[in-house]
């Protein structure tokens, strides 16, 4: 058994995409190669740990072929990186930056695994405020 079959899930950590930090949570492929990529986009009130339980259990069901990644709304991260420091932001982002950035997410995760031999499908699931960033 691999040390990383040992490792709680979800792993979490902060991101910062396009120059502002995101509280990401991340369900890795256990299968080898991803043969598609999942970007949860949560509803209101954007914290991704409200969705913990309900991605655990699509890992559970596609864990050998599917990896997924949770990201919490501008505004909406806890931490400002993963030594545990509060974020404080000096402004609440309107909507328009909140899409921009979700794209901007949504763009560096497609990147990560564009140079993949067999590219993974990537998907979006939104929920509530999140379907229409994904629209976006």
């Amino acid at each position: 058994m691999s040390f990383a079959s040992k490792i709680a899930l979800p792993q979490r950590t902060c991101w910062a995409v396009a120059g502002e930090v995101r509280e990401t949570l991340f369900w890795p492929c256990r299968g080898g190669k991803a043969r598609a990529v999942m970007l949860l986009v949560p509803g209101n009130p954007g914290l991704i740990d409200f969705y913990i339980d309900f991605c655990a259990a699509m890992h559970r069901l596609f864990s050998d072929s599917l990896e997924i990644i949770g990201v919490s709304h501008l505004g909406h991260t806890r931490f400002s990186d993963n030594r545990g420091l509060a974020v404080r932001r000096s402004s609440v982002p309107s909507l328009s930056e909140q899409v921009a950035n979700m794209v901007a997410v949504f763009d560096q995760i497609d990147a990560e695994y564009a140079s993949a031999a067999q590219r993974p499908k990537m998907l979006l699931c939104g929920h509530s405020v999140g379907c229409y960033f994904s629209e976006k």
